[in-house]
Formats: C-alpha cells, sequence, structure tokens
C-alpha cells in the first residue's frame, strides 16, 4: 500500500493555474476586500477542501465589494455569522462572511469597492469567489499581494 501526502503545489502548477485565468477574459476583475491586510491563508482544516480565504485585518476594518455586482443574499449562518453573496457578471459570486456589521441589504446594486459592512470582533473575513456555484481559488483572482 502506497500512502501519498500531497504537498504545496509547485511554482510552475501555480503560473500556469494564475496564467489560465489571466487568459479568460470572462473573470471580473476581483480586488481585494479589505484595504489593509494583515494576513491572509486558504481556509480548509487537515482533511478539508479549502474553499476560501481567511484575510485578518485591523479591528474594525471596512470590508469592500471585490468586483462590481449586486447583492444576492444577506444572512447569518452558524460557523460563518453574518454573510453578504454578491453576484457578478458571468456566473461570478463572492460571499463576505463573519462581518460584524452589514451595510447592505438584498438587492443592492454595488460598484466594486464599496463597503458592505465591517469585519467581527474577531478581526477576520472569510473570503470566497465562486463561478456556476464552485469555489475558486481566490489568489488566482486577486491582484498578488507583496
Amino acid at each position: 500500500m502506497l500512502l501519498v501526502i500531497p504537498g504545496p503545489k509547485s511554482a510552475a502548477t501555480a503560473a500556469v493555474q494564475r496564467k489560465t485565468v489571466e487568459q479568460r477574459p470572462d473573470a471580473p476583475r476581483f480586488r481585494w476586500p479589505l484595504k489593509k491586510i494583515v494576513s491572509f491563508r486558504r481556509d480548509g482544516d487537515t482533511g478539508v477542501r479549502p474553499i476560501g480565504l481567511i484575510i485578518a485585518g485591523n479591528p474594525d476594518s471596512g470590508v469592500y465589494t471585490s468586483a462590481d455586482g449586486v447583492v444576492k443574499k444577506v444572512g447569518q449562518m452558524r460557523g460563518y455569522g453574518k454573510y453578504v453573496m454578491v453576484r457578478h457578471e458571468r456566473k461570478y459570486m463572492t460571499v463576505y462572511s463573519n462581518l460584524g456589521e452589514v451595510h447592505v441589504r438584498n438587492g443592492d446594486m454595488l460598484d466594486a469597492g464599496d463597503m458592505i459592512g465591517r469585519v467581527s470582533s474577531a478581526n477576520i473575513l472569510h473570503f470566497q469567489i465562486d463561478c456556476g456555484g464552485k469555489p475558486q481559488n481566490p489568489l488566482l483572482f486577486l491582484p498578488k499581494k507583496g
């Protein structure tokens, strides 16, 4: 029996994936949802497939929509707290959860960079980009953070 433990992807694999996303003209130009980012990491615990990012910000940081879109849903869910789902063109959707405050309502039309709320007291935001209902790796769509 052979046990295979997946390791980190090589730089070449990441470059090929990034190039693939950049060649998709249908993808909106996404931006980071916090203006000042303390740290970020892929979500997902050991053995759980990651579906987004955990982004740490400063206390009371504003959360901003990542691209133009329409608020599809505002709600609250155990484990995710208050959340906002924004529908973008061409089957893309972003999800912002673990919000302390929400400043938008269902049906609101948003421009990229409009404030949708504030981070919770934990100062972290869960951020997700979906396409056609399938979670994507947000790092392939967001501008590179140095």
